[in-house]
């Protein structure tokens, strides 16, 4: 059976949040291919683009939408994003897409009362972080829910408000609906081994990694999941440093161009290797060029790597080691992963 535009949109919904952007455009080109020359999904190809760090190409995509009402506002948006983050700054392009936005702005509704609206509207809040509002969120995706209960994005926005609450059961309980709705989305079982880790069930956590990796073996989360159970739960440093390689390979592989993803998988390493294990920065050195040549500043690369390198020129080895036995270590790893989750 094949995906239906609603689906397909959740999907790519999906990738954008979890920062895969080259996976996010690639089902762009899918969905265009499939539903014709839809401005939606021109509109999110361009977005993958800008986010990617092709601002021209971004640019050149948005142009021709700027006088399409379904996706105005939006384009507008991404274009004056576009264009102040461009080498040189185009001031009387920004002006003029700034007096257009406000205009277009006057004549929105405020009210927003349709499935995508108030969806839209539980994410950018979950997001923000705004806790008081946390009832709000559940109203929001519960409406939608209501009308359509197989909604993606209204269930994954459930799951989520579920985990940050620890609520691990009724996150999983909503996860499980997801993997029943859409068996073929590998997505719903990586955010399974999301809230796992989060319980520190590590056995689950693997065992929900190697389930995604047995559809598409491929798949990058999967593969950190793995990597993250053969060091911190293992302790099998061979594995780990084998692991390492195939997610760098990988995600050169499938999103050669995000920086972002490159450097918080750096990061999150990074501050989980005991002292001894300094030598598995050899690996992650690589992580952190690749994504300094992606943004063309090593500024963020260099601090974070600096750092543990640092370490052991002013702390002598055998002494930092005794500071962290296995049980200090595994609740510092805990708490690092646990905080790591959105990149």
């Amino acid at each position: 059976m094949t995906d239906s535009d609603t689906v397909v949109k959740g999907k790519i919904h999906y990738y954008g949040r979890e920062q895969y952007y080259q996976a996010m455009q690639n089902m762009c080109v899918t969905a265009t291919k499939k539903f014709g020359n839809d401005p939606v999904y021109r509109f999110y190809s361009a977005l993958s683009h800008l986010l990617q760090g092709s601002t021209q190409e971004a640019i050149r995509q948005l142009q021709p939408l700027q006088s399409d009402r379904e996706v105005m506002l939006g384009t507008l948006l991404a274009l004056i994003h576009a264009h102040r983050h461009c080498q040189v700054v185009d001031r009387e392009a920004v002006a003029q897409l700034d007096t257009k936005l406000k205009e277009e702005r006057k004549k929105a509704s405020e009210v927003v009362d349709h499935e995508e609206g108030l969806v839209l509207k539980g994410w950018v809040e979950l997001a923000a972080g705004k806790e008081s509002r946390a009832r709000n969120h559940m109203e929001y995706f519960d409406a939608v829910l209501q009308r359509s209960p197989r909604h993606m994005d209204a269930l994954f926005g459930k799951a989520k408000l579920y985990e940050n609450r620890s609520n691990y059961k009724e996150a999983m309980e909503t996860l499980n609906l997801l993997v029943v709705a859409f068996p073929g989305f590998t997505a719903p079982l990586i955010e399974k081994a999301k809230v796992n880790l989060s319980e520190q069930d590590w056995d689950q956590c693997l065992e929900s990694a190697n389930r995604v990796l047995s559809a598409d073996s491929h798949n990058i989360e999967a593969i950190k999941y793995r990597t993250l159970y053969a060091l911190c739960r293992k302790g099998n440093y061979e594995d780990t440093a084998q692991n390492l390689r195939n997610l760098y390979s990988e995600m050169d592989r499938s999103e050669p161009n995000n920086a972002a993803l490159f450097i918080h998988m750096a990061q999150l390493f990074s501050r989980l290797v005991k002292t001894k294990l300094m030598g598995f920065l050899i690996h992650k050195q690589s992580y952190f060029e690749k994504g300094s040549k992606i943004v063309q500043s090593k500024s963020r690369c260099c601090t974070a790597i600096i750092l543990p390198v640092s370490l052991r020129h002013y702390v002598d080895l055998s002494s930092l080691t005794r500071l962290y036995d296995d049980r200090q270590l595994l609740t510092r790893q805990s708490y690092v992963i646990r905080h790591s989750f959105n990149h």
